[in-house]
């Protein structure tokens, strides 16, 4: 499990999700699942365990959008190593949803959507149907006419994946 800023990298981005004004939180896990329940621990978190993770990204957005299509009015999708996401801006997403009319609300540009990103009911059926590596970029691309784009500077939405590099472990 990696560590950044002096604690698990995914407990980080699961703290700021709670301090944030969305009604429940889950986590999609697969791969090294236990780890991250553990690192989780205690924290207020619905576990949604995708079996076909290895395939991609898309089979755990299908997994947890599968969880809660029958109860949720839209789901904001967050990345577990993305762990300059404030809550302000999760919230910011959801009050540019809430003020009408969009399907999606996304952080970055039109060119580069980036999570937060936020899709109504209506988009469900198009997430649960994803499968593999495909991710919601065609999601959000069929949809730019009813999006919104939330602002942010650049260093909230870097992705510390494995490619990418990793900062100082106390830089947060």
């Amino acid at each position: 499990m990696r560590e950044w800023g002096g604690g698990p990298l995914i407990r980080r981005v699961a703290k700021t999700a709670l301090d944030s004004q969305l009604d429940s939180v889950l986590a999609v896990v697969g791969h090294e699942a236990d780890s991250v329940q553990k690192a989780l621990e205690g924290l207020e978190i619905e576990f949604v365990l995708n079996p076909r993770y290895a395939e991609g990204m898309g089979s755990s957005l299908s997994a947890g959008v599968e969880r809660v299509r029958e109860r949720a009015d839209a789901v904001v999708i967050l990345l577990g190593d993305m762990p300059r996401i404030q809550s302000s801006t999760i919230d910011s997403v959801l009050a540019q949803w809430r003020q009408g009319g969009l399907s999606v609300v996304h952080c970055g540009s039109i060119a580069s959507p980036s999570p937060p990103t936020l899709f109504s009911r209506e988009l469900f059926a198009d997430l649960v149907a994803l499968s593999g590596d495909q991710g919601a970029r065609s999601i959000i691309e069929s949809n730019d006419e009813r999006s919104g784009i939330v602002s942010v500077e650049p260093f909230e939405l870097y992705d510390f994946d494995e490619s990418s590099g990793w900062p100082d472990a106390e830089s947060p």
